[in-house]
Order: structure tokens, then C-alpha cells, then sequence
């Protein structure tokens, strides 16, 4: 009999673990989703700022930089999704800038 409640223990175990997970992701998503309103508000500031300036809103070089940086905070191992994270949100923010005129 109590071979019959070892797997269902540790399925729930697991169930268990699984929604911790979940539930965490969550916890990061949300924070995820404050930062990246934050950082396009942050780019319509300084489109503002080029546009009365009479700055370009894309400048390779800083483009560049930007890259790096961003991939210089994550692990090796996630480089590749580092990267196409940076340039979406690289796109977005001077897509904001753009819609400005």
C-alpha cells in the first residue's frame, strides 16, 4: 500500500514545484513589464530631445554599444536570446522616437 502513495507524493511534489515556477515567472513578467514601459518612456524622453536638437533618432555606433552592454549583463549561454531581446526592444524604442516626426 504504501508504494501506491510514494508516486502520487511525488507527483504532487512536482505539481507543486511547477506552480512555484509558474507563479514566479509571473513575479517576473510583471517586473519585466514595468522595466520595458519604463524604457520606452525613456525613449520617447530622448526622441523628444533629438527631435529638438535636430539629432538622427538611429546612430549605429550607440546601437552598437547598447548590443554589448546588454549582452555583457547575461550568461554566455543565453547570448543568442540576449541578443534578439536587445535589438526588439532597440527597434521599439526608435520606432517611438520615429512616430514622433
Amino acid at each position: 500500500m504504501e508504494k501506491d502513495r510514494a508516486p502520487a507524493a511525488g507527483a504532487a511534489q512536482a505539481a507543486s514545484d511547477l506552480e512555484s515556477y509558474r507563479a514566479r515567472l509571473g513575479e517576473i513578467d510583471k517586473a519585466m513589464a514595468e522595466l520595458f514601459t519604463e524604457r520606452l518612456y525613456i525613449c520617447r524622453q530622448i526622441g523628444l530631445y533629438k527631435k529638438e536638437h535636430g539629432m538622427p533618432y538611429f546612430v549605429k555606433e550607440v546601437e552598437d554599444r547598447v548590443i554589448e552592454r546588454f549582452k555583457g549583463f547575461c550568461p554566455a549561454e543565453f547570448e543568442d536570446a540576449a541578443d534578439y531581446l536587445i535589438n526588439a526592444l532597440i527597434h521599439e524604442g526608435i520606432g517611438i522616437q520615429e512616430r514622433l516626426g
